[in-house]
């Protein structure tokens, strides 16, 4: 009627008459009746550019509608332009400081967000809560809502600590300006309720949404929070197994969202979603599947197929017909899941930090973990989903490893000077970050170092330095490769074999299993599944059982039957394989498995070469040089600036030994209150010996022995082809007891030990002991003596061939699946290194010493890195017939 009686009046180019287009379009949209808004809209946006042109803010906002109209319908390539065109006008016309041009920015950065687009989101919403701050204060609602805004991002991408902190700030502002009582204080314990959802804290989520339940219940029983915050309380009680309450929740939520909203909404198919796990997690799958495929449709939709939210959604749907038993409908769905992942991770690594792309992959980890273990159980009817699963395989294995080596090869390979200067500054600033990390809470806060702000900086320069490094990949990192590339690089008698830590189901109820994919120069059709349904056991009583004879130097009888013979039984006529870890294969050395039919060990039965995914097969083209060129050699650290120290006959340092070894909290100091680190004779006689050897053949040698091999040396080093290091290694096995000023034996805080495994292992070096008997500034002094593994990812090693750990457990580490083992070796190979040599356990320093000097007597003659190395172990295990001896250290890389 407003319509009629304005075109009437005014005409059909007067801006009232737009206005009551635009009123009428915008009911159509609350009632979901899109087709009848999009013209009512459009006929507005021709009047404003009839008669006021682009340059206003009416426009603007007129485009911000007709977008956001797009949107809902799915038609994102007409949408996206439009947000861009509005942000921009409102730029222009208003000034990039007004509130109106934030919440421009904050529209966009929610389209890419809602997209997954995370590379554009991301700095748009730190833009708008910058503006919001210099303009509001940060005791301003508005501000609040833009930190609400960020965490809801960071959520997005996994980085759930960053979404805490900033939710917390959120609810001191409301709290403080509008009480406990205000409905927009209701909204800060609603994030945080789905925060701590996320996180598995399900007794604070419950009384988060509880509280949020009193405030927003005050506003009738049918609105939308209140529904809202019902369906969250059910997916609390869901979770926590109470479906007595959760089942009535829900269905009074999806009765009021369906009241109010319509069954077209995305609030709706949230609330059908919540039912339908209620009924699947209690058995009742023929209720839970028609609920689960009504909210797919629904959120498909409004959404399209590659939204997160109806990736989720599919896979719980996936996983439904898992438990029904009806595989071949579940399968579709999975393939649908995986592919849209894969096409993420290509599509927003390139912009990352390498934190971020840990958060962001862990926090996909389990849809691909849900894979994985429907592929073990389908492919009984169809095997051709192995296919599938190596497929994955070879795209996420290492993903996180690869990314980093990536980086760093592009860009120094790129002849780019400043874009060269800019990651050497990433470098220094990283290095200097992990002395922040070292230093005691008081020195930093008396030299007013701000931990928080240099986090911000290297994380910024990292993902600045990944997307510039992405200008310079080749065709061939960008492209996928499937298991008939690898096929292709095999020769007759060889095989390769991916081994993937997942679990296998029974009833409900689930246990570990590894499944290893083997792949030979025959296989036809698909891989070949050897399917080890005992990975409870290999992963506890079998592993422990290995690791004590090895170490009481036991005949092990037992081992073999276990983590070998299963796969060796398919291994017919194969005398060489390519072998991809994971899990508890990360802390076994298969050569040393004992063969009680032939009384061989696996090392005289085939040769296997570790490799970190079988991709390098096909990617890895880079051999180490055929000769020595120059080496850098480390030995026989003065640990206590003494030379009476007692010797010691192993590599590890005996923290049995120590009564105290902590950072005190009062002081700028660390103490260590106990004996002295003992010495290392063995390493001075393995470092003079193999001195001589390399300088018979001519070969450059640069040596720090005694009071020289120190960590600043190490760390000023620039790409020695061989950097061999013999001292004592460490592997802090139990993890310190969580706490704000609680700090452990590297003088890291204890909650970033946790955080950062590679924190949690390193090598010693001279006067170490001063970082626990006397007051020192590691800002100004050289170093702490303490390399971790942290600190050994920022050296200088991108043209190093080989790094040799002469030291005990330096190839342990925190075990995480597909991504091998955070510890020094992975430091050491994303400084660059093609090969490293570590050890597995606490190792003989005088076998040791020999096992070093034959290895180098080898590859001298002129044999390959690997040959070398096996020939030094079966030359050793001559004279010491145990495995503790000789099978102590593996080589892995090119």
């Amino acid at each position: 009627q407003s319509i009629t009686i304005r075109e009437l009046a005014l005409g059909n180019d007067h801006p009232d008459y737009a206005s009551s287009l635009h009123v009428l379009a915008t009911i159509y949209i609350n009632a979901n009746n899109y087709a009848d808004a999009e013209p009512l809209f459009l006929e507005e946006k021709e009047i404003y550019e009839r008669v006021k042109g682009k340059e206003n803010q009416e426009y603007a906002a007129m485009l911000n509608n007709l977008a956001t109209l797009y949107f809902q319908q799915g038609h994102y390539a007409k949408a996206e332009p439009m947000y861009l065109e509005s942000k921009e006008i409102f730029g222009r016309v208003l000034g990039k400081e007004h509130p109106q041009y934030t919440t421009s920015l904050i529209i966009v950065a929610t389209y890419y967000t809602s997209m997954g687009d995370y590379v554009n989101a991301e700095p748009l919403f730190l833009e708008a809560k910058e503006i919001k701050e210099r303009a509001l204060g940060k005791d301003h609602i508005d501000y609040a809502l833009s930190l609400d805004q960020l965490a809801q991002f960071y959520i997005r991408v996994g980085n759930q600590a960053k979404a805490l902190d900033l939710y917390q700030e959120a609810r001191a502002i409301r709290q403080k300006v509008l009480g406990v009582e205000h409905p927009l204080y209701a909204t800060s314990l609603r994030n945080l309720g789905n925060l701590q959802m996320i996180k598995g804290d399900y007794s604070y989520a419950e009384f988060y949404f509880k509280e949020a339940i009193r405030i927003s219940r005050r506003a009738g029983k049918e609105n939308i929070l209140y529904a809202t915050d019902l369906n969250s309380l059910a997916s609390v009680y869901l979770n926590l197994g109470d479906f007595e309450k959760a089942e009535p929740l829900s269905l009074e939520a999806i009765n009021i969202q369906a009241k109010v909203l319509g069954k077209e909404h995305a609030s709706y198919a949230s609330a059908l979603d919540v039912l339908a796990n209620i009924y699947s997690t209690r058995g009742l799958y023929t209720k839970a599947e028609p609920l689960q495929v009504e909210a797919i449709a629904i959120l498909e939709k409004a959404l399209g197929k590659s939204h997160p939210d109806v990736v989720g959604y599919m896979n719980r749907l996936a996983w439904l017909y898992q438990l029904m038993g009806d595989l071949p409908k579940g399968e579709p769905l999975y393939k649908e899941i995986i592919s849209n992942i894969q096409q993420q991770i290509i599509r927003y690594f390139p912009s990352m930090s390498e934190k971020e792309k840990q958060l962001f992959y862990f926090a996909n980890l389990g849809f691909l973990m849900y894979f994985e273990n429907f592929c073990v159980e389908r492919f009984v009817e169809n095997p051709t989903i192995l296919s599938e699963l190596y497929n994955l395989r070879l795209v996420t294995k290492g993903l996180l490893f690869n990314t980093s080596n990536k980086m760093a090869e592009r860009i120094l390979s790129s002849k780019d000077k400043i874009l060269i200067e800019k990651f050497n500054q990433w470098r220094s600033r990283k290095d200097y970050l992990g002395k922040v990390y070292q230093m005691p809470t008081s020195e930093k806060k008396s030299k007013q170092i701000d931990e928080a702000a240099l986090e911000t900086e290297v994380n910024t320069l990292e993902k600045e330095l990944s997307l510039k490094a992405e200008a310079f990949a080749g065709l061939t990192d960008k492209k996928t490769y499937r298991w008939e590339d690898v096929k292709g690089k095999l020769k007759p008698g060889e095989a390769a074999l991916e081994v993937v830590r997942t679990s296998k189901s029974n009833k409900g109820s689930y246990y570990g299993a590894y499944a290893v994919l083997v792949i030979t120069a025959q296989t036809d059709d698909h891989p070949e599944l050897i399917l080890l349904e005992n990975g409870d056991d290999l992963e506890n009583k079998f592993s422990r059982y290995y690791r004590n004879t090895v170490k009481q130097k036991i005949k092990d009888e037992v081992s073999y039957a276990q983590f070998w013979k299963p796969i060796a039984e398919k291994l017919n006529g194969i005398n060489k394989v390519y072998f991809s870890a994971d899990g508890v294969y990360n802390q076994i050395n298969l050569n040393t498995l004992y063969n009680p039919s032939t009384g061989k060990y696996v090392i005289d039965e085939m040769e296997i070469q570790m490799v970190t995914s079988t991709k390098d097969l096909i990617t890895n083209t880079k051999a180490t040089r055929p000769r020595i060129n120059d080496a850098t050699l480390f030995g026989y650290p003065d640990y206590n600036n003494s030379k009476t120290t007692k010797p010691d006959s192993s590599r590890a340092l005996n923290f049995g030994q120590v009564k105290t070894l902590e950072i005190k909290t009062d002081s700028s100091a660390r103490f260590f209150d106990g004996e002295n680190i003992n010495e290392l004779p063995g390493t001075k006689v393995e470092v003079q010996s193999i001195e001589a050897l390399l300088k018979k053949k001519g070969i450059a040698i640069h040596e720090f022995m005694f009071d020289k091999a120190t960590e600043a040396e190490v760390k000023r080093l620039k790409d020695p082809q061989v950097l061999h290091i013999a001292t004592h290694g460490f592997f802090l096995s139990s993890l310190p007891a969580s706490g704000k000023n609680d700090r452990s034996f590297v003088g890291v805080e204890a909650n970033k030990i946790i955080e950062n495994p590679l924190f949690r292992s390193g090598l010693l070096f001279a006067g170490v002991k001063n970082s626990f008997t006397k007051t020192v500034s590691i800002i100004n002094s050289d170093e702490d003596g303490i390399l971790t593994a942290y600190e050994a990812m920022n050296l200088n090693l991108d043209q190093t061939d080989l790094v040799v750990m002469s030291a005990c457990e330096t190839g342990l580490g925190v075990t995480a699946n597909g991504e091998g083992v955070y510890g020094l070796q992975r430091a050491f190979q994303v400084a660059g290194a093609k090969s490293v040599l570590m050890s597995l356990w606490t190792v003989s320093d005088e076998a040791t010493q020999q096992l070093m000097t034959l290895f180098y007597e080898n590859w001298l003659s002129g044999k390959t890195l690997r040959d070398a190395f096996h020939v030094a172990q079966l030359s050793l295990r001559a004279k010491y017939p145990e495995p503790y001896y000789w099978g102590g250290f593996v080589l892995v890389g090119n």
